[in-house]
């Protein structure tokens, strides 16, 4: 008899470490893992890639968004000619360098709406910069993540779509918390192109909706698609949607003629907004040209938008380095 009970409690006890250890690590612990093996993420590797635009690339974008009947037509409203927009912020890509990074790790996907639920479940959603991490009330859009009594829960069905809504101080909050951070700029743009210097993740042929997601009609309130959906959106490295879905911050401040400025020559000054680089296209652009691998766009820290997320990248342990 005794050793009939010591058998059922080794098999009720094995049972239970099966289920246990069966799943997620995030349902196990209310966290997203540290895993040492980062199979979350991709690593890209130390060494060279060539960062930016050529000048002659810069009068082919320039045609690309000006013979784009929508844009033209915001343009004219605008009163943005041309000449002005060659000379704005948004227009800041030159001179083509090269730069030479430490290998690091990165999201292999955006960040889900699955995982900054989790985060907000343990942290709160803090009102830093005179905004909330993440916009839950917006009028217009209606979200995925919900606040019911104090309990952060996604609707049904998307949990792997992109968060959104997202401030750079949101963004960054979750990355400490996963034990990330933001990518800067050049890691950003390495994952995306690679080292030859190609213009899309993919290469160089122009981006259309079987390749990513693009500007298309809103479904049921929701604009993006669940990450990694589209395998033409996938960068030399394997990082997925880093032209379309939603567009990325970045860690860095804006730095107007920051390219230009690499050889030390001229003191860089921040933005004097405080302004962050997002990068990337989105699911609520069109013009090829907006879904280019060197598209920057200051941005206020505190915006939120509906195709606006983010991804982390790690350093490799002192043991790998």
């Amino acid at each position: 008899m005794k050793n009939r009970e010591t058998l059922y409690l080794c098999v009720v006890t094995f049972l239970m470490i099966s289920y246990v250890f069966s799943q997620p690590v995030s349902a196990q612990s209310g966290k997203v893992p540290n895993l040492e093996n980062h199979s979350d993420m991709i690593l890209i590797p130390a060494g060279e890639f060539v960062m930016g635009i050529l000048p002659k690339e810069k009068m082919e974008i320039l045609e690309e968004f000006f013979s784009d009947e929508s844009f033209s037509e915001t343009a004219a409203i605008m009163e943005l000619t041309k000449e002005k927009y060659v000379q704005s912020d948004i227009f800041d890509e030159l001179p083509q360098h090269k730069v030479n990074l430490p290998a690091y790790y990165i999201d292999k996907f955006e960040v889900t709406n699955g995982k900054f639920c989790t985060f907000l479940n343990e942290k709160g959603n803090k009102m830093v910069g005179g905004a909330l991490w993440i916009d839950l009330k917006n009028e217009f859009v209606p979200h995925a993540i919900q606040n019911v009594q104090g309990k952060f829960t996604v609707k049904s069905g998307f949990e792997n779509l992109p968060v959104t809504f997202v401030t750079w101080f949101g963004a960054r909050a979750y990355a400490t918390w996963a034990g990330s951070r933001l990518p800067t700029e050049e890691e950003w743009e390495k994952a995306a192109r690679g080292t030859d210097a190609r213009r899309y993740p993919w290469g160089n042929s122009l981006p259309d909706t079987k390749k990513t997601k693009m500007e298309t009609d809103m479904e049921d309130g929701i604009f993006t698609a669940p990450v990694g959906s589209f395998v033409g959106d996938k960068s030399p490295f394997g990082v997925m949607d880093m032209a379309g879905n939603v567009c990325e911050w970045s860690a860095d401040t804006y730095e107007k003629g920051k390219y230009a400025n690499q050889s030390g020559s001229q003191a860089q000054s921040p933005d004097a907004k405080g302004r962050k680089v997002v990068r990337g296209g989105s699911s609520m652009k069109a013009v090829p040209a907006q879904f280019r691998v060197t598209d920057r766009t200051p941005t206020d820290p505190t915006i939120c938008a509906g195709d606006l997320g983010f991804r982390c990248v790690k350093d490799l342990p002192e043991s790998k380095k």
